[in-house]
Order: structure tokens, then sequence, then C-alpha cells
């Protein structure tokens, strides 16, 4: 009887431990999110970042280029744009240039939670909203392990044409955005 509380005492103190995931890992998809501003009026012109795995937001130094994406809903097709893995991770990993910030994991685990509502998702009516503006996207990667397969979503869009996907979910998202914009061009 004695052993017996002694090892309630013992189990009863040990830590809670997280089984979810790694410390120090979100999830097993590479890239979550992304930012970038493209311009081909008077020369290329070009600034991005995107959010990993681990919660590191880290500059582009060349475009990981969405033009397709907008100009697919620009032209009303909505049709699905899946990427190959490997190859998503390998244009993301060769475009990093340096280090901007690092996000609280737990933080990003409640907006990478909202990237799977959204696969589905329809964008609002594209409107034509300027000229030699470039465009300037806010975006999220929706993986599918079974396709092994990425699934670009544009959040929001603006520049030349502008859209976005108008429900409460992506809201959250463009928020969060709008404050790491901030933080990282002031901080």
């Amino acid at each position: 009887m004695r052993n017996l509380v002694l090892l309630a005492m013992v189990v009863l103190s040990l830590p809670g431990c997280e089984t979810d995931r790694p410390e120090d890992v979100l999830t097993d998809q590479k890239i979550l999110f992304h930012y970038s501003y493209e311009n081909w009026a008077w020369g290329h012109q070009f600034y991005g970042w995107y959010i990993d795995n681990l919660g590191q937001v880290w500059s582009t130094k060349s475009p990981i280029h969405w033009c397709d994406e907008v100009m697919n809903v620009v032209s009303m097709k909505n049709e699905d744009i899946w990427i190959d893995r490997e190859h998503t991770e390998n244009t993301y990993e060769n475009s990093k240039d340096s280090l901007l910030m690092i996000l609280d994991l737990d933080e990003m685990e409640d907006r990478y939670k909202l990237i799977g509502t959204l696969v589905n998702s329809e964008y609002t009516h594209p409107v034509n909203t300027g000229c030699d503006m470039g465009s300037a996207i806010y975006g999220c990667l929706y993986y599918d392990p079974g396709q092994d397969m990425y699934k670009r979503i544009i959040l929001k869009a603006w520049g030349d044409w502008s859209f976005m996907l108008p429900d409460s979910t992506s809201t959250i998202l463009i928020e969060w955005f709008d404050s790491l914009y901030a933080a990282i061009l002031y901080p």
C-alpha cells in the first residue's frame, strides 16, 4: 500500500507533456504564410517575406511568383492551383534572404489551424483599382499530404487588381498580416 501511494505521488508530480508537436516545430508543413509585392512597371520591383513552420519570418531575395494565381482570380476561372511540395519548398528555401523575426509558436498554431477552413472559399469579384501599381498579396499555403501538394490561397490582393476572401476567418488572418507587416516595416 505504501508503494502504491508513493507511485501515485511520483506520477502526479511529473510535469505535463505536450504531445501534439515537438517544442520547436509547429507542423510538418514547411511553408505557411506569404507576403509579396511585385511591380513590373518602370522596371522590376519586388519585396516579400514568408513564414515557416518554426515561426521564422524570412525576407525573400527573389520573387516567388503568385502572378498566375492573381490572374486566375481576375479572369474568374477559380481553378485550383496545386503545386508540387518539393518544388514549392525548394523555391521558398532558395529565395530565403534574411531572418526578420521569430513568432511565438502558440500564436502561430492558432493561425495555422485556420488555413484548412479556407481551401474552398470564394473570392470577391476582382476590381481594377489602378494601373502600374503592381500587386501586393497576403497569402497562405494549404498542404495536402495525400497529394503531396500545396495549394496557394490568396487572402487579399491589392494594387492593379483588388479582391479578397470575404469570410471571418480570412479577416482574422488579414488583420494579423497587417500587424506583422507593420512590425516588419517599423520594428
